[in-house]
């Protein structure tokens, strides 16, 4: 690979022109592989020479550093009014909260909304987190893993209703189930859109894009 082609290689959704051949893939491998790599304070890098080869090489630290436990009950929060919106606004961003407990997901739907332009993602692992995050400033677009700890998204979804400052958010649904009657059920509970993993780039894009607010 050229100096250039490795420079643009952790990049998400970047093929070096391998879209122009057979060649399959999505190009969010190695974007994956680096962030992973980050998360455990480590390095990943690639030495390369046009017509010799590559040698791709990870450092990981010796011990894995410690984190504090988080607290997993849901915190009583109260109703307030929501704060003036700004999503109205010629050009102004539109935040998307996605509350996920699993780290590769949160990744992978971030490196994806990426190709959306005045998007910004911001990231819950817990549903306390989610809920409090959403009620303190209401995003223009919730998705919403199904399966949670200590909450399921169903149940996220009634909180999220029931108070007055995300009663009007649009949220969708982001699940590994499958079948018509989780589709079903989804609908009937209220979500706004439903999306299934594994996750297909253009169905999420498609599903946000209908979502927020437009410009």
């Amino acid at each position: 690979m050229t100096r250039g082609q490795q420079d643009r290689l952790f990049q998400a959704f970047e093929r070096l022109d391998a879209d122009r051949s057979a060649v399959e893939g999505s190009g969010i491998g190695l974007a994956l592989s680096k962030a992973l790599v980050d998360l455990m304070g480590g390095r990943i890098g690639v030495s390369s020479a046009p017509g010799v080869g590559s040698t791709f090489w990870v450092e990981l630290p010796r011990g894995a550093a410690e984190r504090s436990p988080g607290d997993s009950g849901v915190a009583a929060v109260p109703a307030a009014e929501p704060p003036a919106p700004d999503a109205g606004r010629p050009g102004a961003p539109r935040r998307v909260l996605y509350i996920e407990d699993n780290r590769v997901n949160q990744i992978v739907v971030e490196s994806m909304l990426a190709q959306l332009p005045r998007v910004t993602v911001q990231l819950a692992s817990d549903p306390a987190d989610g809920l409090r995050l959403a009620f303190e400033q209401p995003p223009d677009l919730v998705l919403l893993d199904i399966q949670l700890p200590g909450l399921s998204g169903f149940e996220v979804l009634q909180l999220l209703r029931q108070h007055p400052a995300t009663q009007a958010v649009p949220v969708v649904a982001v699940s590994a189930n499958a079948m018509p009657e989780d589709l079903a059920r989804a609908r009937d509970a209220g979500f706004d859109d439903y999306v299934t993993k594994p996750l297909d780039l253009d169905v999420l894009l498609r599903a946000v894009r209908r979502r927020l607010p437009a410009d």
